[in-house]
């Protein structure tokens, strides 16, 4: 987390329910040629999935953020699917993210796929409760945030203050989110901290294994 980025499958990986009568769409892992690709210009082709495979960077987030809001805007309250395969960036723009998640009527159904690492941790944790999801095999990395301070001391003294701010800004954020207390959240991320699916599911990063179908949305 920085403080200044062969052959088809026959049965879908996920099966999501992205309609409103709750019928189960087939959505598949990034690079299945059998799965519809969301464009950022598409507007609401009513699959509304949202694929963050790279590291979350200013430009990554402002795609994201466009996708949220133009899925809100086209059909409010309805399920908003993500798909998280990322080593983490930005925080500022993971927050952004995350801010955006939080403002919109949609909830934002979340998905670790290979893993989720740094701030693509914190976002997987901010999906719409009981309904963040990981594979099997799939790890997610929670850790302290990293970062440089340089100039005259008053300036590093500025930056490091404004680091300690976006780190305590995480860890707020992940206690509400997992149900652990900031202590807790702290003494967890000191190091790498990589996580099995299982392990990631106790802690309350995520809420399901996707072995079996997800649980079905009912809007509130």
């Amino acid at each position: 987390m920085n403080l200044i980025t062969s052959q088809n499958m026959q049965t879908p990986l996920l099966k999501i329910n992205t309609n409103r009568d709750n019928k189960a769409d087939p959505v598949h892992l990034p690079g299945n040629t059998d799965s519809t690709e969301v464009e950022p210009e598409s507007g609401d082709s009513g699959e509304r999935l949202i694929i963050i495979c790279q590291p979350i960077t200013p430009e990554l987030a402002m795609v994201v953020t466009t996708d949220l809001l133009r899925y809100e805007t086209a059909n409010p309250g309805v399920p908003i699917h993500m798909q998280l395969f990322s080593p983490g960036g930005c925080v500022v723009s993971g927050l952004a993210i995350i801010d955006t998640m939080n403002h919109i009527t949609s909830p934002v159904f979340t998905y670790a796929i290979g893993y989720a690492a740094s701030m693509a941790a914190v976002i997987l944790a901010c999906g719409e409760k009981d309904h963040r999801y990981i594979l099997p095999h799939s790890r997610v990395m929670i850790h302290q945030a990293s970062g440089g301070a340089g100039g005259n001391l008053d300036n590093v003294r500025a930056t490091l203050a404004y680091h300690y701010e976006l780190e305590n800004d995480c860890d707020k954020i992940l206690s509400a989110a997992t149900g652990q207390d900031i202590a807790t959240i702290r003494s967890a991320s000191r190091v790498d901290n990589w996580m099995r699916a299982e392990t990631a599911q106790e802690f309350g990063l995520v809420d399901h294994l996707l072995d079996s179908t997800p649980q079905p949305f009912t809007p509130k």
